[in-house]
């Protein structure tokens, strides 16, 4: 039960942030600019059931050989970022297309969406590899260092919506949200690659 704990702050505090520059957009510059926002938002974080698919049907090996066989358990963990750093080429396609799946999903009236999409997505870039940390922190049983991570990202994710969304409206809020996902994942990098050089 303490185990989870971690985790179901970090769950907590990761919801309000995502949420959060759509709630302070739609507070300061209505619900049009909200609507255009929330088009790209939601197109773009549906892309992370790709690398949550990924990780989790490779974490109960990760999980086991954590506890039984380091060899094996960091062949799995670059089996694993391998798949991510591949899965990500979806992105790559959805930056140059972009254009078009606004067009075809939500219409000419949405091509407002496009700038902020494409923000996003780069966003996304980090999001995916930060998946991967996720569980490999939990495998080796190190997840209070998620919720430090998480909890400097929400820091940061506020100070950041606070600063850019007055100004820069829907391209503030996108911009705000893929600072923090690649501060998130330069945290969690670090994190990850100082416990596995531990790992004997």
């Amino acid at each position: 039960m303490l185990n989870s704990l971690p985790f179901f702050i970090s769950a907590v505090m990761v919801t309000v942030y995502l949420r959060i520059g759509i709630l302070l957009t739609s507070t300061i510059h209505g619900d049009q600019a909200v609507g255009i926002y929330s088009a790209a938002y939601n197109l773009a974080y549906n892309l992370l059931m790709i690398p949550l698919g990924i990780m989790l049907s490779i974490y109960p090996r990760l999980s086991k050989f954590a506890n039984s066989n380091i060899k094996k358990f960091k062949y799995t963990y670059k089996y694993a970022k391998k798949l991510i750093a591949l899965s990500s080429i979806i992105i790559f396609l959805a930056l140059i297309l972009s254009y078009f799946v606004i067009l075809f999903l939500y219409g000419r009236e949405y091509i407002g969406a496009v700038p902020p999409f494409r923000i996003l997505l780069i966003g996304q870039i980090f999001a995916f590899f930060s998946t991967l940390y996720l569980f490999t922190l939990n495998s080796i049983n190190k997840q209070h260092y998620y919720l430090v991570a998480v909890s400097i990202s929400f820091i940061i994710n506020i100070i950041l919506n606070f600063i850019l969304i007055p100004k820069y409206s829907v391209l503030g809020a996108a911009y705000s949200l893929a600072i923090t996902e690649f501060i998130g994942f330069g945290i969690l990098a670090y994190i990850v690659n100082k416990e596995k050089r531990k790992l004997k």
